[in-house]
């Protein structure tokens, strides 16, 4: 009897251990973080199984001149009057956005298209309609990528590489999903990041989502 009992007193401890571990996913709004992360998972892999033929193409790289400015604390990535402002781990991969293959006015107006200043998704940096001090007198429009990850989990060979980024929407409502494929035909499984993009081509390019 006794051992029937302290069985299912373990029992009992690990489902309550159990029921503890499942709270703490769900935050104090109702939010699963890792309902989230799976869900998020599956559909980027949804993406790229469903667009990725109709997207893959081969892009040239950006002729126009791309810098960086570093000049008030901040790293942004300028190409004609298109500023792309890096934080935390995105600066990591600012290679992606200096070589070429993706630039600030890429992102704007879309690969290879030339635009005017149109999506309030953007913010405007000009004296004449923002405050000067807060946008150091700069011209044009610029926006931020404060997340980007490769993809580990995708099925890819080691000359392809992906990425997920967001583009977020400077009034706070939401920001945009990108998709980017990266394929160097040289590379293999030791091929370090920077040598990997230095000789890569954009392949895949895609504006997947939008999330508030």
């Amino acid at each position: 009897m006794n051992a029937v009992r302290n069985c299912c007193l373990f029992l009992l401890v690990l489902i309550a251990l159990q029921a503890c571990k499942t709270n703490t996913k769900v935050d104090a709004y109702g939010f699963n973080t890792d309902k989230y992360q799976r869900q998020r998972t599956s559909h980027i892999k949804n993406v790229f199984y469903h667009s990725y033929w109709t997207g893959y193409n081969l892009y040239p790289k950006n002729t126009q001149t791309i810098t960086i400015d570093t000049t008030h604390q901040t790293t942004a990535i300028v190409c004609d009057t298109f500023r792309l402002y890096l934080t935390n781990d995105a600066i990591k991969y600012q290679s992606i956005f200096t070589s070429g293959l993706i630039s600030p006015k890429d992102i704007y107006c879309g690969i290879g298209q030339t635009c005017t200043e149109h999506d309030d998704g953007w913010r405007y940096i000009d004296g004449s309609k923002a405050h000067k001090d807060e946008i150091h007198g700069l011209r044009g429009v610029s926006s931020t990528i404060d997340y980007i990850k490769e993809i580990k989990y995708s099925l890819t060979k080691p000359h392809r590489r992906r990425f997920v980024f967001h583009v977020p929407d400077n009034w706070n409502t939401g920001f945009a999903v990108y998709l980017i494929e990266l394929t160097n035909k040289k590379a293999n499984t030791k091929t370090n990041l920077e040598t990997f993009i230095a000789g890569a081509t954009l392949t895949f390019f895609d504006k997947a989502w939008m999330e508030i």
